[in-house]
């Protein structure tokens, strides 16, 4: 029975040497699952930032060539003005000359 006995104390201590390395084993995948977990939400938000990132700059692009296309746009328009104006003042003149007015 002392064999026995000491047979069931060593059993014992084996179960719960098991039990408390399969506790550390699940502490530590916990750990690891959490620190996984920390950088993929760290890796998503910074995707998140430069995504953004991107964006702002390509919205201020779009503003800087919309802003340079108004720009000559109004030039064109302000050139062509200046080119009709001048043109009916020539052709004022030359009525002028052919018609007298007052």
């Amino acid at each position: 029975q002392g064999a026995q006995n000491g047979s069931n104390i060593a059993t014992h201590k084996l179960e719960k040497a098991l039990e408390n390395w399969e506790s550390s084993q699940r502490a530590e995948l916990a750990s690891q699952t959490t620190r996984l977990l920390e950088r993929i939400e760290e890796s998503q938000s910074s995707g998140t930032r430069k995504q953004a990132d991107r964006e702002d700059r390509q919205n201020r692009r779009i503003e800087e060539i919309l802003e340079i296309s108004t720009n000559r746009n109004v030039q064109k328009t302000e050139d062509v003005g200046l080119e009709i104006k001048k043109e009916l003042h020539g052709f004022a003149k030359r009525l002028n000359t052919k018609i007298p007015f007052m």
